[in-house]
């Protein structure tokens, strides 16, 4: 029998933003943190979808951000994968990428 453990990179709260009829310009936010006591650097963030825009905010270095979503377009059935870099791990040369999803109804 064996057992492990994979250590999660970020928590998001939420994992999923949603627009509804009247939320055309409202701001969504995701806040990002890291569980873990070693730090892991957000690099770049970008969304599938130019409707969907995201931005990156550092709160914490390593352990805080907030991802900011736009709504760019009042259509509907709008859908967006959000993917963040991550620096590389230690001993390691290629970074990791965090998926977040938003979605306009």
């Amino acid at each position: 029998r064996i057992s492990t453990r994979i250590p999660e990179a970020y928590q998001a709260e939420p994992g999923l933003v949603l627009w509804k009829k009247g939320d055309e310009t409202e701001q969504k936010i995701i806040r990002l943190t890291n569980p873990n006591k070693e730090p892991i650097r957000l690099l770049s963030i970008s969304s599938s979808l130019e409707a969907l825009p995201a931005e990156l905010e550092t709160i914490r270095d390593g352990f805080e951000y907030n991802v900011i979503v736009s709504r760019k377009s009042p259509e509907s059935r709008l859908r967006s994968v959000l993917r963040i870099a991550t620096e590389p791990p230690p001993g390691q040369q290629e970074s990791k990428t965090i998926r977040l999803y938003a979605v306009a109804m």
